[in-house]
């Protein structure tokens, strides 16, 4: 995945968030988005200046709230299966800490910079929740900044992701250079406050939410294949319901009901470690992931937990033998041969 990809599936995220709310594209999006979503296909990418004058095009059409709104159809459309293992990360810390890898990933020229603030008590003592919150620097680490489009637009999504991670009363405000400070709400528990985004830097903003109740651990899914030991596919299986996450020997020992240096041993016994089990699992996800065309190979590596685009490419011709391009050439040609006759 390159960034060239990450900003068609940014184009293609406001484009889906302007058709759902009936509102027609601005000639700019129109011809950026084909009608059908640019990003939805292998090697469709769009330049850094493209993508600023699709929201250059929409914030003078509609106003720069719709781009805060787009963040909102965040887990669907372009960014469903990135969107989902996003938002399927265990807590709200863990679902920010994710983007921030998926940046990393894409080698993007922007990143985020989060620094959490004191978590506050809400609710009486008998229902106590907490609300949490954060401050996000929207910034370049070489180069010129992020223009003003491109910050209330990664400021939407994150807010929508925490929506779906599970969060309620999720508000996304900015704070202003003043004395005394001033804040201004853009967005609260989804809905647009502030349309018009006053005038000035919007490249910090804050997020503040309430947790929800603990997210279930996903449903286990196949087992994997026979030849492997007991405690390693365990393991494995335990590692497959949410390969995006960067699992520890700890939380994989108390999930196999094991200490950390008991479930070591036990997996140099059957011949792995914890390392190997970890990197099976992945070539295990990103093969499964290869074999379905409509998961774009540009996404794959980020999906099946690796940390950039080489590393998943190096790592999976050393195990399989082959380049991910390559394998999912030949698995998807292999079953069309294979299907049977009407």
């Amino acid at each position: 995945m390159d960034e060239g990809y990450s900003a068609a599936a940014m184009v293609s995220l406001v484009a889906a968030s302007l058709r759902r709310r009936g509102l027609p594209l601005p000639f700019e999006a129109s011809v950026l988005d084909g009608g059908g979503g640019v990003a939805g296909r292998d090697g469709t990418r769009v330049s850094l200046s493209a993508k600023r004058r699709l929201l250059a095009a929409v914030a003078e059409a509609y106003g720069e709230g719709e781009l805060v709104l787009a963040g909102q159809a965040a887990i669907g459309g372009p960014f469903d299966a990135l969107g989902h293992a996003l938002a399927s990360a265990p807590t709200p810390g863990e679902c920010l800490a994710r983007w921030r890898r998926l940046e990393r990933y894409v080698h993007s020229r922007h990143r985020t910079i989060i620094t959490t603030q004191t978590a506050e008590p809400t609710g009486s003592a008998e229902t106590a929740r907490t609300t949490d919150g954060v401050v996000v620097h929207h910034t370049a680490p070489a180069g010129p900044p992020p223009v003003r489009h491109e910050s209330l637009l990664v400021a939407g999504v994150l807010a929508g992701l925490l929506s779906a991670q599970g969060c309620t009363t999720v508000r996304l405000s900015l704070a202003h250079k003043a004395m005394p400070p001033v804040t201004t709400t853009l967005l609260d528990g989804g809905r647009l406050v502030a349309p018009r985004v006053p005038p000035g830097p919007v490249d910090r903003f804050r997020l503040t939410w309430t947790q929800g109740a603990p997210r279930q651990t996903p449903t286990e899914p196949e087992p994997p294949p026979a030849g492997r030991g007991t405690v390693t596919e365990a393991v494995l299986r335990r590692i497959l319901t949410d390969p995006t996450r960067r699992w520890t020997l700890g939380e994989l020992a108390a999930a196999t009901g094991t200490s950390a240096r008991t479930l070591q041993r036990r997996l140099r016994e059957e011949g792995g470690s914890f390392s190997t089990t970890i990197a099976t699992a992945r070539v295990m996800r990103a093969s499964a992931l290869l074999a379905d065309a409509a998961v774009p190979l540009s996404t794959v590596g980020f999906l099946a937990g690796y940390a950039d685009g080489p590393h998943f490419s190096r790592e999976f011709a050393r195990r399989s033998g082959t380049s991910p391009g390559r394998y999912r050439t030949v698995i998807t040609h292999a079953e069309i041969d294979h299907e049977p006759a009407l």
